[in-house]
């Protein structure tokens, strides 16, 4: 066969070759295996064909470097390549496709390992709340053995009456009396010493006046209530929109009556109306709400708060030493009680607003109530002469009338004492 023919196989097969052959980094021409541009391979470890770096050589001569590296070159240390087709791949995209694959292994295995810890954990809080629920049954199945067995051991109790306020009415004390049951008034005969209650109230009682036969009663029930004292029936409640603190008739006026709430407002209602308040009067305050106490002298109508005393136009007539305790009217002088530390005692006349007299006194530590003529004695102390009688035990004392003769009333938790003066 004639050497120079060439079939189409083999002029395919050349252009495969010459197409993946290893092409010199210096004329950028493929590389041959054999022949002047045969591979060959630097010091360095770069391929290109051999008469190109020999020409490289020979052009830089001592100064002959790596066209790529700039590494130096010698001639002598330049290795041919002998290979009938050399192809070079790019193994950096599958090396790092590699070790991703590697470190995703790595967190699989790890999370398949956290996984199989939380399961473990999972099961211990499970079994360890089985447990607690188990004892729990338990205990709640003590609690009502224990139950059943003091219901069977245990005696009732009576409980104790609690003497919140006090009014005078007629020839009876009307008590505003509390316990943990029951809320209402406890009337004491003068003559007989003969007691009755009957209820009133949801909540605790905090005050309570009377005039001619009827009682007016406010409570933390958040009501002011109208009692016939004839017959011991309600007659009308009025709802309020805080806790009462304080009540009061006007004796000017008897179809009148005032209540003093816990937000501070003079409430005042007429009895022949019974649908809503006929006036609403807000009191100033600066150290806290609640007006504890009301009082009549001559025309007008004082309240006391925790700031101080004042009139129905919310005028200020006494600044207040602390928190008051009680106010009461006597002559033209007002006589205040301020429980702050040791207590103030403070007599005022009231035409010149002049301070006549104040004097400090102990007070024992206790529940703050209602009415705070049930907790100090001191306004009576030089009124009625009852020295030895004032103790500080007693939460403190009520004045009335009976036979013409001035009466006062010495309120304990759950007594109450009487003192001809």
């Amino acid at each position: 066969m004639d050497d120079d023919f060439v079939t189409p196989k083999k002029i395919k097969l050349d252009e495969e070759n010459n197409e993946n052959a290893v092409e010199c980094t210096i004329c950028y021409e493929p590389c041959t295996s054999s022949g002047p541009h045969q591979l060959c391979a630097l010091k360095c470890g770069h391929l290109m064909g051999y008469s190109c770096i020999e020409k490289w050589y020979l052009k830089e001569k001592k100064n002959a470097k790596c066209p790529l590296c700039q590494q130096p070159v010698q001639m002598r240390q330049v290795v041919r390549l002998f290979a009938a087709n050399t192809v070079v791949l790019d193994a950096r995209e599958r090396d790092e496709a590699y070790l991703k694959m590697e470190q995703a292994q790595q967190q699989r295995d790890q999370m398949l390992k956290s996984n199989q810890e939380l399961q473990k954990e999972n099961s211990r809080l499970l079994l360890q709340m089985q447990i607690l629920k188990d004892q729990l049954q338990e205990l709640k199945e003590e609690k009502v053995k224990l139950k059943q067995q003091l219901a069977r051991t245990a005696f009732k109790e009576e409980k104790k009456t609690m003497i919140k306020a006090m009014t005078f009415n007629r020839s009876n004390m009307v008590c505003g009396t509390s316990n943990d049951q029951q809320h209402g008034f406890t009337r004491i005969s003068i003559e007989t010493k003969h007691t009755s209650f009957y209820p009133v109230h949801t909540h605790e009682i905090r005050d309570i006046h009377s005039s001619n036969d009827l009682l007016v009663s406010t409570s933390l029930d958040k009501t002011l209530v109208l009692t016939d004292a004839r017959s011991d029936t309600k007659t009308h409640t009025y709802l309020l929109n805080g806790f009462g603190w304080s009540c009061q008739f006007d004796p000017l006026q008897p179809h009148l009556i005032y209540c003093g709430t816990h937000a501070n407002q003079l409430v005042q209602f007429d009895i022949r109306i019974t649908d809503k308040p006929s006036k609403i009067v807000d009191i100033p305050f600066r150290k806290g709400k609640g007006i504890h106490a009301l009082l009549h002298c001559d025309q007008d109508l004082l309240v006391g708060t925790f700031d101080g005393i004042y009139d129905t136009q919310a005028n200020l007539i006494q600044e207040g030493d602390g928190v008051l305790t009680c106010i009461d009217y006597d002559d033209g002088y007002l006589l205040s009680c301020w429980k702050e530390g040791q207590g103030t005692a403070i007599v005022q006349q009231l035409d010149t607003k002049q301070i006549t007299k104040s004097i400090s006194y102990p007070i024992e530590p206790g529940p703050l109530m209602a009415r705070s003529r049930i907790q100090d004695s001191i306004l009576y102390l030089a009124r009625y002469g009852i020295h030895s009688h004032l103790e500080t035990k007693a939460h403190g004392f009520f004045k009335g009338m009976h036979r013409d003769k001035p009466l006062v009333a010495g309120v304990y938790d759950d007594l109450v004492r009487l003192w001809h003066t």
